[in-house]
């Protein structure tokens, strides 16, 4: 839920599109096992001042009007909107719950849909304890990678520790599948920093060596986020 325009919403649509492609595929997985995403805006305002209570981005050929196919799509709700006759009333009643979440409007068009939610609410409201467990999508995208780097972690490991039947095999398996891991991981990342550069122009050979050759998760990490958001290659390293 957005609240005002204060930060870029399309560059940060495109930082957390890349950022769960690269948590979305386990390396040596083909590509046609990436699954179709869908970053959602749900704004409580315009934010591109058309009047719309919907609006979805996919990735086309300006020339000849060609969907590319890629399997993403950017959707941004406005709560605000006037076109009532593009939307469904499922949602419009959603929107008017969002902006005025009480037991009054989730009981106004018996919406068993809405109704739910309102009851999950309340709950959670009840509840202080589950304030803990809310979590920004930054905080998801991070804890996925991370499930998904210790999921690959033990499979490594136990194949290797079979292999070597010796007691101490495990301990010794599971680090190096972790090392191996996250050596994975952070190619992963240096690709997608690439890819996102690519966008903006020719990517020189040295500066793609230098994103390959770097291993620190924290230093591809800021990397990725800078690319996300440079408008040129040329302030990417001006700020790498």
């Amino acid at each position: 839920m957005q609240n005002d325009f204060g930060r870029d919403l399309p560059r940060r649509c495109r930082y957390y599109q890349a950022e769960l492609d690269v948590s979305s595929l386990k390396p040596g997985e083909d590509y046609k096992e990436l699954k179709s995403s869908y970053i959602i805006f749900i704004c409580a305002f315009d934010p591109f001042g058309k009047g719309r209570y919907q609006y979805v981005f996919e990735e086309y050929c300006k020339e000849a009007g060609l969907a590319l196919g890629g399997g993403t799509q950017k959707i941004f709700f406005n709560t605000n909107g006037t076109d009532s006759e593009n939307i469904t009333p499922q949602l419009l009643h959603l929107f008017e719950y969002l902006k005025q979440s009480t037991e009054e409007v989730a009981n106004m068009h018996n919406d068993e849909k809405i109704q739910l939610i309102h009851r999950r609410v309340e709950y959670l409201k009840r509840d202080r304890k589950l304030e803990a467990g809310y979590m920004t999508m930054e905080e998801y995208i991070h804890s996925e990678a991370e499930r998904r780097a210790k999921e690959m972690a033990e499979m490594l490991a136990k194949p290797m520790a079979e292999t070597l039947a010796k007691p101490l095999a495990e301990s010794m398996a599971k680090p190096m599948a972790e090392s191996l891991a996250e050596s994975l991981a952070a190619s992963k990342i240096a690709q997608n920093i690439v890819a996102l550069l690519a966008e903006l122009g020719s990517v020189p050979e040295e500066l793609s060596e230098c994103i390959a050759a770097e291993k620190r998760e924290d230093t591809l990490a800021a990397w990725l986020k800078l690319a996300a958001r440079a408008d040129s290659i040329e302030e990417f390293q001006s700020k790498m």
